[in-house]
C-alpha cells in the first residue's frame, strides 16, 4: 500500500478527498511509522548509509561482507562526529 501513496502534499488533499477511509487508515500507518525512526539528528546521513550499503550488496558491486563492513565504518564515523 505504501508504494503507491502519493506524498505530495496536494496529492495526499485530494488523495483523502476521494478515498476518505483510505486516507484515515494510511495517516494512522504513517504516524505509527514516524514513531518507529529514532530521534536523533544523524538519522537520515545514517538511512543514506544503510540504503547505500544494501545497494552495493544487491547489485554485486561489493560482496555483502565489504557492503556491512564499509556501512558500519561510515555510521561509526557519523556518529563519532
Amino acid at each position: 500500500m505504501l508504494t503507491r501513496v502519493p506524498v505530495n502534499a496536494v496529492a495526499r488533499a485530494k488523495y483523502a478527498k476521494e478515498l476518505p477511509y483510505q486516507a484515515k487508515t494510511l495517516n494512522m500507518v504513517l504516524e505509527d511509522e514516524q514513531r518507529m525512526v529514532p530521534d536523533i539528528v544523524e538519522w537520515r546521513d545514517l538511512d543514506n548509509v544503510i540504503h547505500r550499503s544494501l545497494e552495493d550488496a544487491f547489485l554485486g558491486t561489493k560482496t555483502v561482507k565489504q557492503a556491512l563492513d564499509w556501512g558500519q565504518k561510515e555510521m561509526v564515523s557519523i556518529m563519532t562526529r
